[in-house]
């Protein structure tokens, strides 16, 4: 599955920032890039990021989205002194878990349909020379 932060955690990391906001970003490469990132709203500063945990080496990897971005308005986190003054905790974090769902659908999704067309191409393929007529001398 991923890495998914805690609230607990997230209330951390930003404890400095006004507000911040969260983007999850899957680009072909690097592997590094991929996962759910959270900036600072206003200089776009990575403050903390969690991988996904799919190989980007096998092909469903690099079919993966290139690129989902989504900025939780209206659900912007809003910190003051570190604690969070909205209140809209369980949806943000609903919202994450939906992310990260919808990426590992596309993932297994993909792996079906691979497997699905590996059974139809047959193991072995008759070489040419015994598909043509015998010659006759």
């Amino acid at each position: 599955m991923a890495d998914v932060l805690s609230w607990d955690e997230l209330q951390g990391i930003v404890s400095e920032y006004d507000t911040v906001f969260v983007m999850a970003y899957l680009p072909d490469s690097p592997p590094s890039a991929r996962g759910l990132k959270i900036f600072d709203e206003y200089s776009r500063k990575v403050l903390d990021a969690r991988f996904l945990t799919f190989d980007s080496t096998t092909p469903s990897g690099l079919k993966m989205v290139k690129k989902l971005q989504i900025k939780f308005a209206p659900m912007t986190f809003a910190f003051k002194n570190g604690v969070q003054t909205g209140t809209y905790t369980g949806e943000v974090r609903q919202k994450i878990h939906d992310i990260i769902e919808s990426i590992a659908s596309i993932q297994e999704d993909d792996d079906l349909q691979q497997l699905q067309q590996q059974q139809q191409t047959p193991a072995w393929t008759q070489p040419e020379e015994l598909s043509r007529p015998p010659l006759i001398w």
